[in-house]
């Protein structure tokens, strides 16, 4: 493979790649996964 068509397979990658992630960032979907902070105020060992 030439280089010409790895650096055309690279640009095409890039390119779906920042499609994804502004289409992803459009759709307003976020996750909240840890949204509120846990304290932990008792820690249990028992070996």
């Amino acid at each position: 493979m030439k280089f010409k068509h790895k650096l055309g397979y690279i640009f095409i990658g890039c390119l779906f790649t920042i499609a994804g992630y502004i289409l992803a960032s459009l759709g307003g979907i976020t996750t909240h996964a840890q949204q509120e902070k846990q304290v932990i105020d008792e820690i249990v060992c028992r070996k």
